[in-house]
């Protein structure tokens, strides 16, 4: 993983523009649980679905931060946000990945479909976060237009007749 200290994140550009530098800082401060930080990160990694340079290299440290804390919500938002990167380069066009980055990054992606299919497994998940989690895994599977459809979390459209889809809590779980 890019060392966030490195230099290097001033050689790759960002989706908003400008370099990593950003990016790293914005990383140290998710790492330091500041989800505040989410926000601007997203902008620098995925500025309107398009994926900057910085996303490849951001992916690894999202998935290491959602390995290592306990806050279910604020792991779901890291790997949220690695399904979302993955399906807008799919979706959209995207900068080529440097091959220095890419063994790297399939194996930041396989650990988090990992990660999303244990955090599914457990009970009392919102609905928020058992779609966005859903949405993930379907991004991270290569069903890119799916987990676009779905990234939100909580509002539906059909892309067809744009009617709202209302998906409801079972009352009784079979389980």
């Amino acid at each position: 993983m890019l060392e966030l200290k490195s230099s290097e994140w001033s050689k790759i550009r960002a989706s908003a523009g400008g370099n990593g530098l950003l990016t790293a800082e914005l990383l140290q401060q998710l790492y330091d649980s500041d989800e505040s930080a989410w926000s601007e990160f997203y902008q620098q990694v995925c500025h309107q679905y398009t994926v900057g340079e910085t996303a490849y290299v951001a992916v690894p440290h999202l998935v290491e931060i959602a390995r290592i804390k306990e806050d279910q919500n604020f792991r779901a938002l890291m790997l949220s946000t690695v399904g979302t990167i993955v399906a807008s380069m799919y979706v959209y066009r995207a900068p080529n990945m440097r091959d220095e980055w890419k063994m790297e990054f399939v194996n930041a992606c396989e650990e988090a479909c990992r990660l999303a299919a244990l955090m599914l497994q457990q009970r009392g998940l919102d609905k928020s976060t058992s779609f966005i989690l859903i949405s993930t895994l379907a991004a991270l599977h290569g069903h890119t237009n799916l987990a676009m459809l779905m990234q939100d979390g909580e509002n539906f459209w059909c892309p067809e007749c744009g009617e709202y889809i209302d998906y409801g809590i079972v009352e009784q779980q079979i389980l």
